[in-house]
């Protein structure tokens, strides 16, 4: 009996020990939560109007206007059926493993930096929650398919933009307005503390006091 009463205080303060560092790094990660907000977002809207469109009766595999499609507005933006097997513009096909390796270290290289990517900052969350959803979303069809889905389908004058999805678009939206951030909102510290000095110069060094001279000499 005694040794269990001996014993009741180690258990309980290393439950506590438990609880407590398990609740700070739920802290941690709700840090964060705009990002994992339009991760998700994007991610599941990526993946839903991809499977939506290998279900449709008239997006058959390969099909784009005007060899089948959907379209939109007449002479601007249809809806195809499009098999990527590249990057971009359809560069680097038979690269499969080499995307998958490349968005994972895409992903890993955003948590390690995270800090020096100001992160912790909301814009900067919103833009890598684009960033990081797209990359899941091609990922995810590339472990599955073998090749990304294609199927926003542009027409320019005298020019066809080559079909891209939602991933891509939340790819490229949040690299650009990242790039904004860091050009036009984002100050360095060392930056802000010149700036501070600028603002607030130090005040001058005081005098001497001059020793007091003895008129009667």
């Amino acid at each position: 009996m005694s040794r269990q009463l001996l014993n009741l205080p180690k258990r309980t303060l290393k439950t506590d020990t438990t609880d407590s560092t398990s609740n700070s790094r739920w802290r941690k990660i709700a840090r964060y939560w705009l990002l994992w907000a339009a991760a998700i977002i994007i991610l599941i809207l990526d993946q839903g109007t991809k499977y939506w469109v290998q279900q449709h009766p008239d997006l058959t595999l390969e099909s784009y206007w005007p060899h089948g499609g959907i379209e939109v507005i007449p002479g601007f933006f249809y809806l195809a059926h499009v098999v990527n097997e590249g990057a971009a513009w359809g560069i680097f096909r038979g690269f499969r493993y080499g995307f998958i390796v490349l968005a994972v270290a895409a992903l890993a290289a955003i948590y390690f930096f995270r800090h020096s990517l100001l992160l912790k900052k909301k814009p900067s969350q919103f833009a890598f929650g684009l960033l990081c959803g797209g990359i899941l979303g091609n990922l995810c069809d590339r472990l599955r398919l073998g090749w990304v889905v294609d199927f926003l389908d542009f027409h320019l004058p005298g020019y066809r933009w080559p079909a891209f999805n939602i991933a891509d678009s939340a790819i490229t939206l949040g690299v650009i307005f990242y790039i904004i951030l860091s050009l036009f909102f984002y100050i360095e510290p060392k930056e802000e503390e010149r700036e501070g000095e600028r603002n607030n110069p130090p005040p001058p060094p005081e005098e001497d006091a001059k020793p007091e001279t003895d008129s009667d000499s």
